[in-house]
């Protein structure tokens, strides 16, 4: 990432992903919607924006972690992204203190697989 981007440090953003999709395959689905995109270590991924820097790691169920400005209006942007990707999710987010603010989960309908 630039030296100018004012992530935090540390992760604000945890979340399990339940998916059949490989993670080099998630990573694909933020890839296609601007995000920069490449492998982390061996086996995990991370993708990175102009806010957010996430790793994907871990497998059963796979992790995503990492840093993101403005959560309020950004979670949205990345959870909408995972549910348009048919990628099932929970996790949470905590404020710079390291208080939990939101807690989140979606799992795709079955019916629509």
């Amino acid at each position: 990432m630039s030296e100018e981007l004012p992530l935090r440090d540390g992760s604000n953003f945890f979340g399990s992903l339940f998916t059949n999709l490989e993670k080099k395959e998630i990573a694909e689905k933020f890839a296609v919607q601007g995000w920069s995109a490449r492998k982390a270590t061996w086996h995990d991924y991370e993708v990175l924006c102009e806010w957010a820097e996430l790793i994907i790691e871990g497998n059963e169920p796979i992790l995503f972690h990492g840093p993101i400005e403005n959560p309020d209006t950004n979670i949205d942007r990345i959870l909408k992204t995972l549910r348009d990707a048919g990628i099932g999710y929970s996790g949470e987010y905590y404020d710079e203190t390291g208080g939990l603010v939101m807690e989140y989960a979606w799992s795709p309908d079955p019916a629509s697989r």
